[in-house]
């Protein structure tokens, strides 16, 4: 019994870090989106 509490936690854990490193990877990606968009107006100017 205690080692399939330790696999849902551990499953579980890994699901949390799978889930905010993709949030996390998301917020990078719309930031250097963002980045792009202010970019291109400097290099206009």
């Amino acid at each position: 019994m205690r080692v399939r509490s330790l696999l849902s936690v551990t499953v579980m854990s890994m699901m949390w870090v799978l889930m905010s490193g993709c949030g996390f990877g998301y917020t990078i990606l719309k930031s250097e989106a963002k980045l792009d968009r202010l970019a291109v107006p400097m290099t206009k100017a």
